[in-house]
C-alpha cells in the first residue's frame, strides 16, 4: 500500500509539474514598462455632460433659418461682455455642454402674437394647443444630430415663456388653459428625443412657470383632489381620499406623465425638477415605480447660492442642511445636478456668506453643470483676482451700487479662486493613480490593471457607459487600433481588460493608449492625469511595454 501511496504521489507531481509548465510558457513577460505619472495635471479640459453649460434658444413654430456653429461657443455667451478671454483661460479648450432653451409658447392659448409671429401681450393671434405636433420638431432634431457630430450634449428643457423672458412672473397664466394639453405636448416631445439619448445630458422638467422654472403659476398651486383623482388611475398614482387638496398635484401629474413617455419609448434619461420638495411628494404619490424609473430623476437649480435658502428651493438653511442636502445626495450621486449661479441685492448670498461651505456642499450634492451666463456678476467676481466687484442696480426706481468685496478663494483647494475651482471640478474629473501591464507571450495578449480616482463633484451620469478601444503606438509613429476585451467604463475605481496583440505586429517599444468613449466613438472622456491625453486619439496613455520574441 505504501508503495502504492509514493507511485500516486509521484504521479500527482508529475502531472502538477506539466501543468505548471504550461501555465509558465504564458506567465507575463516582465517587458520594459514606463510608468505614467500618477499626478494631476491641474489642467482645465471639458468632458461630455459636465461643466459649464452655454444656452441656446430654440424657438418652435417661429420662421427662423436656426444656423448654429456649435464648435465656436462665443457665440452662445448670454452674457454683457464677456468677462474673460475663452480661449487664455481654458486652454483653447470649448465646452462640451449645452442648454438648449426650446420655447414652445406659441402652442399656448395663454399667450398671443402680432402677424409676424411676435409675441404681444395685446397681439391678436392667439396660440394653438392643437398645433404642437412632431413634425414642429423637426429643427430640434437637427440640432441635437450638430451637436452629436461635434461631440457636444445638451440639457434640454421646454416652455412656453415666450422668448425665455420670464413672463408669467407676477402669476398671469402663461400655459394652456386645458392642463391635459400640456400632458398631449409631452406625448408629442418624448418621441421626438428617443434618437438622441447619447446626445441629451438630462431632460429638465421645466413646461411650467417663468423661464420654465415650475414656480409663480397656477400649475403650481394645490389641484383639488377630485380632479387629482381623474388622472390618479391613468397614471397609476394613489387616489386622495382623506384631504380636499393636492400639494404640488399639478406638477406631480406632470412628472408622471414625463416619466412614463420617456420610458415608454425608450428615453431613458435623467428627468429633472426644479425642487426637492417636489421629488419627495412625487415618490409618496408613487409607491409603485421601479427602481429603473426611479434611477432617473434628479434636481436643477436655477437659483444656486443666490441666498441660504437658494431664493426658495429650500425652506430654510437649517432644513436644507439637515434634510434637503442628505435627500438629494441619493439622487444626485448618479444624475446630473445644477443650473444657474444667482446673486441677491436684499439678502446675502450664500457664495458670499459661506463660501466654504457653499463648496463643500458641491461635493456633497454632486455638482455638474453651471450656466456660463447667469449670474455673470457673481462669476466676474469669482475670478477677479482681488475679488472685488461692482455694478449698478435699481430698486424703488433708485439706481444703486452693489459692491462684492468678499474672498473669492477657497481654502480645500489651495486659495484657488472659485471660478477656477469650478472649471476644473464640476462634474468628474478620473485620475488613474496605477497602471500596471502585463503582456502574455504565448496568448499573445496583453492585460491592463487600472485604479482611478474621482477628484471631481460628481460621478458620471447613471445612463453613460464607455466603451474601450486600444491603440499601440510604436516609437515610429505606426497606430495599430485594436478592440478591447472586458467591461465598459461607468466610472469605477478598478478597472481590468485585455486585447489580443496582432499576429504581425514587430518587435519594438509601444506607448499604450485607451479611449474612453461611446460604442460609434463620439463623446471621449480626457483623465486628469499629466502628460497622457493624445488629442488626435482621443485617448489616454496607460503605459508602455516592450514587444521581443
Amino acid at each position: 500500500m505504501k508503495k502504492a501511496f509514493y507511485f500516486l504521489c509521484a504521479l500527482a507531481f508529475v502531472f502538477l509539474g506539466c501543468a505548471n509548465a504550461e501555465r509558465v510558457k504564458d506567465n507575463a513577460v516582465s517587458g520594459e514598462q514606463s510608468v505614467i505619472s500618477y499626478e494631476d495635471s491641474d489642467e482645465v479640459f471639458f468632458n461630455p455632460d459636465i461643466g459649464f453649460y452655454c444656452a441656446v434658444e430654440v424657438p418652435v413654430g417661429k420662421s427662423q433659418n436656426y444656423n448654429v456653429n456649435f464648435p465656436n461657443h462665443s457665440k452662445f455667451f448670454n452674457v454683457k461682455n464677456p468677462f474673460y478671454d475663452l480661449d487664455a483661460k481654458t486652454n483653447e479648450a470649448k465646452f462640451k455642454l449645452v442648454h438648449l432653451k426650446i420655447d414652445i409658447s406659441r402652442y399656448s392659448d395663454s399667450n398671443k402674437f402680432d402677424s409676424s409671429n411676435e409675441y404681444k401681450s395685446n397681439g391678436s393671434i392667439q396660440g394653438n394647443p392643437d398645433a404642437f405636433t412632431s413634425e414642429k420638431l423637426a429643427d430640434l432634431k437637427n440640432i441635437l444630430s450638430d451637436l452629436r457630430t461635434y461631440d457636444e450634449t445638451a440639457i434640454v428643457r421646454f416652455c412656453y415663456d415666450a422668448g425665455y423672458d420670464g413672463h408669467g412672473q407676477d402669476g398671469t397664466q402663461i400655459e394652456p388653459t386645458d392642463f391635459k394639453k400640456i400632458l398631449d405636448h409631452i406625448k408629442v416631445i418624448c418621441p421626438a428625443l428617443k434618437d438622441y439619448t447619447d446626445v441629451i445630458t438630462a431632460i429638465e422638467c421645466g413646461l411650467i412657470g417663468p423661464w420654465g422654472e415650475m414656480n409663480s403659476t397656477p400649475y403650481t398651486k394645490a389641484m383639488s383632489a377630485n380632479e387629482y383623482n381623474k388622472y390618479a388611475s391613468t397614471y397609476g398614482l394613489n387616489k386622495i381620499t382623506s384631504s380636499t387638496s393636492v400639494e404640488c398635484g399639478y406638477i406631480i401629474i406632470l412628472m408622471k406623465a414625463y416619466l412614463d413617455e420617456l420610458w415608454n419609448n425608450g428615453v431613458n434619461v435623467p428627468l429633472l425638477v426644479r425642487q426637492p420638495k417636489f421629488l419627495s411628494l412625487f415618490l409618496e404619490a408613487c409607491p409603485s415605480l421601479s427602481p429603473s424609473e426611479k434611477n432617473m430623476l434628479g434636481i436643477f437649480n436655477d437659483g444656486y447660492l443666490g441666498t441660504d435658502s437658494d431664493t426658495g428651493t429650500f425652506s430654510n438653511f437649517e432644513t436644507r442642511v439637515q434634510q434637503d442636502i442628505p435627500f438629494m445626495a441619493d439622487s444626485t450621486n448618479h444624475t446630473p445636478y445644477g443650473g444657474e449661479i444667482c446673486d441677491s441685492t436684499s439678502k446675502t448670498p450664500l457664495w458670499e456668506d459661506k463660501l466654504d461651505y457653499a463648496v463643500e456642499e458641491m461635493s456633497t450634492v454632486h455638482l455638474s453643470f453651471l450656466n456660463i451666463g447667469w449670474n455673470y456678476n457673481v462669476l466676474n467676481w469669482s475670478d477677479k483676482d482681488d475679488h472685488t466687484w461692482s455694478y449698478e442696480y435699481k430698486k424703488n426706481n433708485q439706481n444703486l451700487i452693489r459692491t462684492m468685496n468678499k474672498s473669492n478663494k477657497v481654502s480645500a483647494y489651495g486659495n484657488k479662486k472659485l471660478f477656477q475651482v469650478l472649471l476644473r471640478y464640476m462634474g468628474y474629473r478620473y485620475l488613474i493613480t496605477q497602471s500596471n501591464l502585463s503582456y502574455y507571450e504565448e496568448s499573445k495578449k496583453l492585460e491592463v490593471e487600472l485604479e482611478i480616482q474621482n477628484k471631481g463633484f460628481a460621478n458620471m451620469p447613471y445612463h453613460r457607459s464607455k466603451n474601450l478601444t486600444a491603440y499601440l503606438v510604436s516609437s515610429s509613429g505606426n497606430k495599430t487600433k485594436i478592440p478591447v476585451n472586458g467591461e465598459n467604463f461607468t466610472g469605477q475605481s478598478s478597472l481590468s481588460f485585455n486585447f489580443a496583440l496582432p499576429a504581425d505586429l514587430e518587435n519594438g517599444d509601444y506607448t499604450v493608449y485607451i479611449k474612453f468613449a461611446n460604442k460609434d466613438g463620439h463623446y471621449p472622456v480626457q483623465f486628469a492625469n499629466k502628460n497622457i491625453w493624445n488629442t488626435e486619439l482621443s485617448a489616454n496613455k496607460v503605459g508602455v511595454f516592450t514587444k521581443s520574441e
